[in-house]
């Protein structure tokens, strides 16, 4: 989660207050782990829709608690790409989740070069939690 949208869900009224949009990952647990429970988010959404033919979880786009379409990493445009749902959102909606789609790809970007994904040490303003090991020195136990 993006710290303006722990932002946002603090500061917002309690009475009114309502998830948004989120774009989940590939295999977000929040969708895999209920199977018996999935049309509770899914609603009459098709579960190919959310769901690979060997049940693995697509990245998703979801409206307060609903599944309301797919993302993909788009490598041409170098930036993510949404398919939602006819019919499953409202103009206001669709702009949010552009907005959503625009912040990640921002991340994303900042992160991949055409080589190679970046280490989290490369990335400014990250750091990464574990140092690089450097290579492997040969020890009379591991000649």
């Amino acid at each position: 989660m993006f710290a303006n949208r722990l932002e946002e869900f603090w500061t917002a009224d309690p009475s009114v207050r309502n998830a948004g949009v989120s774009l989940l990952a590939h295999e977000d647990v929040a969708l895999k782990a209920y199977f018996e429970t999935r049309s509770r988010y899914l609603g009459a959404l098709p579960a190919r829709r959310a769901f690979n033919q060997i049940g693995e979880v697509l990245p998703t786009v979801v409206h307060d608690g609903t599944v309301i379409g797919t993302w993909a990493w788009d490598p041409a445009g170098r930036r993510v790409a949404t398919s939602l749902v006819a019919g499953a959102s409202t103009a206001e909606v669709r702009r949010v989740v552009r907005t959503r789609a625009d912040q990640l790809t921002g991340v994303l970007r900042g992160g991949w070069t055409a080589a190679r994904p970046a280490r989290a040490a490369e990335i400014p303003g990250q750091t990464s939690l574990l140092p690089h090991p450097g290579p492997v020195q040969p020890t009379s136990a591991n000649p």
